[in-house]
């Protein structure tokens, strides 16, 4: 936008559209009080060490073997839960009563 095109469109509006303006850019000016923008710092040196003391946790198999890797994922394969679809909820319901299907005493006065 040029400078004072603004200024010009402005002083084309009626007045009242002009309070409502004026009310408008006083509550972008509040708003922008609130706003805070980020300052984006350029990067700290990366120095050997730079990270020490950022993993807190490591599992105690972090150091094994390929191998014995390989073998762990392929025993987690076997005891992975089904895909969903058609039938995949089998038994794990366990028994539903006989009048599962039978219509609910609060629901009767509904239908």
């Amino acid at each position: 936008m040029e400078q004072g095109t603004l200024e010009k469109e402005i002083a084309k509006l009626p007045d009242s559209f002009k309070l409502k303006l004026e009310g408008y850019i006083d509550a972008l000016l509040d708003e922008a009080d609130q706003y805070t923008e980020v300052q984006v710092s350029p990067d700290p040196k990366r120095e050997f060490g730079g990270l020490k003391g950022f993993v807190t946790y490591m599992t105690d198999d972090f150091d094994k073997s390929l191998e014995e890797l390989s073998n762990q994922k392929t025993l987690n394969q076997k005891f992975q839960t089904p895909k969903s679809g058609f039938g995949s909820g089998k038994g794990i319901f366990g028994k539903m009563s006989d009048d599962f299907d039978e219509p609910i005493d609060e629901m009767k006065e509904y239908m």
